[in-house]
């Protein structure tokens, strides 16, 4: 049965696509090096998305369905994000040797189809929180017909985007950028912002016991960026920026337990933000003083 959901997740890919084809011939790629690369994305973003997800409930196939063979039933739903980010990621290989501003392009065209995407969660039961008794949340759920009032993290996530997009395209219009340094910007605060909106989420997506994947996944990646961005360094500086996520870690986990645990959300939610906050700007701040996006020499695009 074809949903609604599923529409508007078709469009926002296609959406995806299409800002990465304008991008891509902003930057000086011709439509016939585009075109066929484009049509790899697709099936490379779904694949990637449904394994991650599929590995992430393996206990869910194999214990309570007792069989692995739902995991194949891809039309029925059950897809990640965070493994949505991977399959544009290694995509990045069929662009070569354009691939860093490919990385760039498809960050940047990723914003609005997200905002189209956690728009679709509206029509089912993702992408919500706990219960509320606020009165703009009370109004937003009556616009939508429900009679059960919970936080819209679908909401909080689209206007996320919207922000990251306006702060993006004004950053653009300042100052020049190398290829790649656009790319690994944007997932460090979209990694950021995403730890902390998962937190907001009750809907049981991607759960293991009290474990949030999604946030784990987003973590790895913002770390990750973390130390690409400290490598250049000499062994002393990496092994202390090894040690210094430690804390960053401890204190995130002790917010997350603190959100159910302490009686006051709001002051852990502060100090999830604050530790993420944290992070986030010793990223940024080591990818400003990269000498390039990435390592290494960098790609001319009239070599494609």
């Amino acid at each position: 049965m074809i949903r609604l959901y599923g529409i508007l997740c078709a469009v926002s890919l296609a959406l995806c696509l299409l800002g990465i084809f304008l991008c891509m011939r902003r930057k000086g790629a011709d439509a016939s090096f585009l075109l066929p690369r484009l049509l790899l994305l697709p099936p490379v973003i779904l694949l990637c998305s449904r394994f991650v997800f599929v590995a992430a409930n393996c206990t869910y196939y194999l214990s309570t369905l007792t069989s692995f063979a739902p995991a194949l039933r891809f039309w029925e739903g059950g897809y990640s994000m965070a493994g949505a980010l991977l399959g544009l990621f290694l995509s990045a290989l069929f662009f070569r040797p354009m691939g860093r501003e490919y990385l760039d392009a498809s960050a940047l065209s990723l914003l609005p189809a997200l905002v189209l995407a956690r728009a679709a969660e509206s029509v089912t039961s993702m992408g919500c929180g706990r219960p509320t008794e606020d009165g703009l949340w009370i109004l937003v759920a009556r616009l939508q017909g429900l009679s059960d009032v919970r936080v819209p993290v679908w909401l909080l996530e689209a206007l996320t985007a919207c922000v990251l997009f306006v702060v993006v395209i004004l950053l653009l219009r300042k100052r020049p950028y190398s290829p790649g340094t656009l790319f690994l910007r944007l997932m460090a605060l979209f990694s950021a912002t995403q730890i902390l909106l998962e937190s907001f989420r009750d809907d049981g997506h991607m759960v293991v016991h009290f474990v949030r994947i999604q946030q784990v996944l987003f973590f790895l990646l913002l770390s990750g960026i973390f130390l690409y961005a400290s490598w250049d360094g000499d062994r002393k500086h990496r092994l202390l920026s090894c040690l210094l996520l430690l804390p960053v870690l401890g204190v995130g986990i002790l917010a997350e337990f603190g959100v159910d645990r302490w009686g006051q959300p709001v002051l852990a939610y502060l100090l999830l933000g604050a530790d993420l906050l944290f992070l986030l700007i010793l990223t940024l701040r080591r990818i400003e003083h990269g000498k390039d996006g990435f390592h290494g020499k960098r790609e001319n695009p009239a070599d494609q």
